[in-house]
């Protein structure tokens, strides 16, 4: 191979290598901007929203944490069974179950939840799986 050929080579893979890092760059401040709309669109929704992975919560919304009457840092890392009434896990469990077998991608199911002040809550869950 002559110098002329390694030369554009050399240069034909630096292009690419700029290429590739700016669609990289592009690819992160992408995500980085779906993240912060998907946070933003969470914290301000109406509705309670929590996120569940390895069995635990690992995010709540201000609503969640309103509709069972206690902060959103009390949430963190507890089962969502912990506040879900006694005589409606069973049911829970078995929708779980179920999502996590990709027997059902989207559960919608009532259950009671029970407020950090003992009150009872009817709530309509949709639960998704990504």
């Amino acid at each position: 191979m002559s110098r002329a050929a390694e030369a554009r080579v050399t240069d034909n893979a630096q292009d690419a290598r700029d290429i590739d890092v700016t669609d990289s760059g592009q690819a992160e401040t992408a995500s980085k901007e779906s993240e912060s709309c998907f946070r933003a669109l969470c914290e301000r929704s109406l509705a309670g929203i929590y996120l569940v992975q390895d069995g635990r919560l690992k995010y709540a919304n201000a609503a969640m944490a309103e509709l069972l009457g206690c902060a959103p840092e009390e949430l963190c890392n507890v089962s969502p069974l912990d506040f879900i009434h006694p005589d409606d896990r069973a049911l829970a469990q078995e929708n779980m179950r179920r999502r996590l077998a990709g027997e059902a991608e989207t559960s919608k199911y009532e259950v009671r939840y029970v407020r950090k002040d003992g009150n009872v809550s009817y709530v309509e869950e949709l639960i998704t799986r990504d």
